[in-house]
C-alpha cells in the first residue's frame, strides 16, 4: 500500500527544528491529535499495523544482499 500526502514546508522546518524526520513530525501532530479525540474502533489496532509494515519494509531495504 502506498499513501501520498503533500507536506507544507512549513512542516518541513519544523520536523528539522524538533531534529525528526517529516515522517515521525506528521506522526507525532498525528498523535497529539489522536489522543486528543475518540477515535472509531480499530484506529489504534490499524496504526500499530502500518507503523509495523513499514519497519518490516525498511529492514528489507537496508539489509545488504
Amino acid at each position: 500500500m502506498i499513501i501520498s500526502i503533500t507536506i507544507p514546508d512549513v512542516f518541513i522546518r519544523e520536523a528539522q527544528e524538533h531534529g525528526k524526520s517529516v515522517v515521525e513530525y506528521v506522526e507525532m501532530l498525528i498523535d497529539a491529535g489522536h489522543h486528543k479525540s475518540s477515535p472509531p474502533p480499530g484506529v489504534d489496532d490499524a496504526i500499530s499495523r502500518i507503523r509495523a509494515l513499514r519497519e518490516g519494509a525498511n529492514a528489507v531495504k537496508n539489509t545488504k544482499l
